[in-house]
């Protein structure tokens, strides 16, 4: 951000917290021990509401909104007031994980400690003085339209509000202006082929990593598997020969 102070008047106070930002992560600790003092006078019969949110873009690591829910509950388990705490995970998508095979491991996770998830949730306003998080609810439904003879999708939402004691929010990312306003991006992100990585207008112009347009998270992770690709094709193209690695 370009004016951190300005920032920290909402995020950091108040039970709302991000490390996605400058001093974000000391403040976040900050937040997570009070909450373990809030815990510790707790009596009330309902446990108090932890929420931790993904948004509806690309982010910066896939799994760090729920790296940051799962070191939460470590540190409420580890102070002794984890069953005095509710920890949900609500995310714009329709899983918890991507892959098939680490969201099962991931689902086993959130059965074993107990937390919560909904899905299709995503976060469109906070209510700082209240402690209400108001989320975008949605679905699509196929429909099959009789003027057009054709199916339609059809998406309908609901706002729904959520109250918390402590907040978590991972919020919506592009890439940085210098390349949104260029002629290189659509905007949001650099215009590469997914599979070659080549910018679909400017052929001297390869991308990876957290700018590239691509529907991978923003990790190194992908960007390990994405530098060779990118190699390959440019000694190819330099070369004058077909671009035959392809990124999967």
């Amino acid at each position: 951000t370009k004016d951190n102070a300005a920032t920290k008047k909402t995020i950091t106070q108040n039970g709302l917290h991000s490390i996605y930002f400058q001093d974000g992560a000391v403040a976040t600790w900050a937040g997570i021990q009070e909450l373990i003092e809030k815990a510790k006078k707790h009596t009330g019969a309902e446990k108090l509401k932890a929420i931790f949110t993904h948004p509806n873009t690309p982010i910066k690591c896939g799994g760090a909104p729920m790296k940051i829910m799962y070191i939460t509950h470590d540190r409420l388990k580890e102070a002794g007031v984890a069953d005095k705490v509710e920890l949900t995970f609500n995310t714009d998508g329709g899983v918890l994980f991507g892959i098939p095979e680490y969201n099962t491991a991931v689902v086993a996770q959130f059965e074993a400690r107990g937390f919560k998830h909904n899905f299709k949730h995503n976060l469109i306003e906070v209510d700082t003085a209240n402690k209400v998080a108001v989320f975008d609810k949605w679905k699509e439904e196929k429909k099959f339209n009789e003027e057009t003879e054709e199916e339609e999708t059809i998406k309908t939402s609901e706002r729904v509000e959520m109250k918390y004691d402590f907040m978590h929010v991972t919020p919506p990312m592009n890439v940085g202006e210098v390349v949104a306003n260029s002629k290189i991006s659509n905007g949001k992100w650099v215009t590469v082929e997914q599979k070659t990585l080549q910018h679909m207008d400017f052929k001297n112009v390869w991308s990876l990593g957290d700018a590239a347009g691509m529907p991978m998270a923003k990790t190194g992770g992908s960007a390990r598997k994405e530098y060779k690709v990118v190699v390959d094709n440019m000694v190819a193209a330099m070369e004058k020969k077909p671009l035959t690695a392809e990124y999967d």
